[in-house]
This record gives structure tokens, C-alpha cells and sequence, in this order.
């Protein structure tokens, strides 16, 4: 299915994506390029020919651990009052 934003040309490359997971994806990054990109080129290169709903879950856990350390070392550097 083609939504007016895929993120990702899935469907140049026969992939299915639902649009109810591209929504998900959009929704849970709020929209930052950076994280949007990084999500969809996993699920991509994660997925057979269909990119199951429960995929974008699992990838978005995986990158959420990776870049732990990078979340910590933001909130580190905040001033109490931020």
C-alpha cells in the first residue's frame, strides 16, 4: 500500500508495509528524520517481502538499547531545572 509519506521506497523493492505500521513508525519516532530513516532501512533490510506489524516493535527495542548509552549522555548534560 502506498501512503502520501512512505519513508521508504518498500514497495520499489516488492516489499509490503501496511500503512497502519508506517503510522506506527511515524508516530513513535514523532516525525524526526534521523530516527524515521534508521527504523525503516532495519525493518527493510530485516523483512522478506512483507514487513510484519510486530517487526517495527522488535527493531525500535533493538535501537532503543543501542543508543542507550547516547539517551544517558543527553540527560546528563541537562541543568537540573531542564
Amino acid at each position: 500500500m502506498k501512503t502520501p509519506f512512505t519513508p521508504f521506497p518498500f514497495e520499489d523493492f516488492s516489499k509490503q508495509i501496511q500503512d497502519q505500521t508506517i503510522a506506527s513508525v511515524l508516530d513513535w519516532t514523532e516525525g524526526y528524520t534521523y530516527y524515521v530513516q534508521l527504523l525503516c532501512n532495519r525493518l527493510f533490510i530485516s523483512s522478506g517481502k512483507q514487513v510484519h506489524p510486530e517487526l517495527w516493535k522488535e527493531e525500535a527495542m533493538k535501537l532503543l538499547n543501542e543508543q542507550e548509552y547516547v539517551f544517558y549522555s543527553y540527560r546528563e548534560g541537562l541543568t537540573p531545572p531542564q
